[in-house]
């Protein structure tokens, strides 16, 4: 693991980051992490201003006395002459 440091000159603000790319250059690191950060930034400042759709929330159908259950409608009893021809 190591750390990267970025100074920015017109704040004299830095800026550390941790990774574990021993491989990439420090400006690899930097500019990728800074290039997430811009990403995630602009999709938590969007949040509280872009409308929502609702959500569309389903619900277990409910069975009532009028429905039919399965079996018992017309033609679909036990009995195999209501049932029709055999296929």
């Amino acid at each position: 693991m190591r750390q990267v440091t970025r100074l920015d000159p017109a704040s004299a603000h830095q800026t550390q980051v941790l990774t574990t790319h021993d491989d990439w250059a420090a400006t690899e690191v930097a500019q990728r992490t800074f290039d997430r950060w811009r990403i995630e930034n602009f999709f938590r400042y969007m949040r509280p201003i872009s409308p929502r759709r609702p959500r569309l929330v389903r619900k277990a159908p409910t069975t009532s006395p009028e429905r039919a259950q399965p079996g018992q409608g017309e033609g679909k009893s036990g009995d195999p002459e209501s049932q029709g021809p055999a296929g």
